[in-house]
């Protein structure tokens, strides 16, 4: 009989267990009304879940007064309380803190970074402001991790070498950096006003790839304009200055030491025939160095100078020192650089726009070499309906850039005084090639 009675105790206990528990369902979206996929909710301190279905529902049971919490990757998590109701609709907030950024991924799309998988670095728009650049790409060294960027030469307004990861290809061609500007696909970046480039991003792994096949085989470098912005029209202007100097470089001997030291030297190792070197020998007439005779003491008045001979004894050595000249005649001592840039934006609910003007000029180390460039910027868009936007911008570019001084020689033949055909004379004629470029990009329509 007791037996009967505690048997019928634990039927009714559990009865009353199982009829705590019931089945609840709902609906997860986002801030915006859009239901949110694979979200996660799971009872509180229990195994006990289930993801979101592509409608954003989701069905659980769990018993009345337990707690569940509902998560997503970029946003804030829920912790709900099971209450009498039996259907639920949430809505989850986006993390801010996380997902503040957007990054470009590739042919005008985005993507938040809290569900970013591939490896993207976007460069600091500080570095851009806070210097001047006769080419964008120059912003990239030393700013993006992985990525090499080389000057190969000091003319202004050069192309950098931009390779990402040191190069992917065995014989080295073809591995320079994919340039991607809204969209469009450029040779490089030096027709592009830096002043006028709101982000720069670079893809450096292998998922570029299926975006821009095998010519992201040596990374794509994202590039995005500034654009028109909702507000007050505004005008903005912005100059930069800066001043190159050149480098102090080693003192070398001046015609007097050069001489001196290397026939002594030719002297006190046991060599004779000192007169067949070549700068500081005595009978070559492409170099003016001489014995001093009764038919040449004339050049003293002439800007000559005289040394007693160190190999010779009582002989004196006449010698015409140019030490310096060169330096004065090739190279700038300083060299300016200034930047202009002026910027118009401005637009309603509507419509918005930004137009933009560009000089720049950066005079080289050397003389007659240098850099000037003129950009103009347009562009604007226009919401025709609510659910169509037309957006349309234009650029032009020109620029100068001219190169190293080349030199043209000519020797002349004259009769010398020894009565023997020799060169005395040298003209150099030098003449600056000019390289002119002018970019002109046509007016992009995107409808979206």
């Amino acid at each position: 009989m007791k037996k009967t009675i505690f048997l019928i105790l634990c039927i009714l206990c559990s009865l009353g267990a199982m009829a705590q528990k019931k089945s609840i369902t709902g609906v997860i979206t986002d801030g915006a009304g859009e239901s949110i996929i694979g979200a996660s909710v799971v009872e509180v301190g229990t195994t006990n879940g289930t993801i979101t279905d592509f409608d954003g529902k989701f069905s659980l049971t769990i018993a009345t007064g337990a707690k569940f919490t509902v998560s997503y990757i970029g946003y804030k998590s829920q912790t709900i309380t099971v209450g009498a109701e039996n259907t639920y609709n949430i809505v989850l907030k986006e993390d801010t803190e996380v997902l503040d950024e957007v990054v470009i991924t590739g042919y005008g799309g985005s993507q938040k970074r809290a569900t970013l998988t591939t490896a993207i670095s976007k460069l600091d728009n500080s570095v851009l402001k806070n210097a001047a650049f006769s080419n964008a790409g120059q912003s990239l060294q030393g700013s993006v991790t992985g990525l090499r960027v080389v000057n190969k030469t000091g003319q202004p307004g050069s192309e950098p070498d931009i390779t990402l990861r040191g190069g992917a290809t065995i014989t080295g061609d073809n591995s320079k950096a994919l340039i991607v500007v809204d969209g469009i696909v450029r040779n490089s970046m030096s027709d592009i006003n830096p002043s006028d480039i709101e982000s720069i991003q670079v893809l450096k792994d292998a998922a570029s790839t299926a975006i821009y096949g095998a010519r992201a085989n040596g990374g794509v470098i994202l590039v995005e304009t500034k654009s028109g912005k909702e507000g007050k029209a505004s005008v903005n202007y912005k100059f930069k200055m800066g001043v190159n100097f050149a480098r102090k470089g080693y003192d070398f001997c001046d015609a007097h030491d050069y001489i001196y030291y290397n026939r002594l030297g030719y002297k006190r190792t046991g060599r004779t025939n000192v007169d067949t070197q070549m700068g500081y020998g005595i009978g070559n007439n492409l170099f003016d160095i001489r014995y001093l005779t009764d038919e040449n003491a004339n050049l003293k008045n002439e800007g000559w100078a005289s040394m007693a001979d160190p190999f010779y004894d009582g002989k004196t050595i006449l010698y015409k020192d140019y030490s310096g000249e060169l330096d004065d005649v090739v190279f700038n001592n300083s060299a300016l650089t200034q930047d202009h840039y002026v910027n118009i934006t401005g637009g309603n609910d509507k419509g918005t726009f930004s137009a933009s003007l560009g000089y720049y000029k950066e005079d080289g180390q050397i003389r007659g070499t240098g850099y000037e460039r003129f950009n103009g910027a347009l562009n604007g868009s226009y919401k025709v309906f609510p659910f169509l936007t037309v957006k349309a911008n234009a650029t032009y570019s020109w620029s100068t850039q001219p190169e190293l001084w080349i030199g043209q020689y000519e020797f002349s033949t004259v009769h010398a005084l020894n009565g023997r055909h020799g060169i005395l004379g040298m003209k150099m004629e030098l003449r600056p090639p000019v390289s002119v470029q002018e970019t002109v990009i046509p007016i992009i329509t995107e409808i979206s």
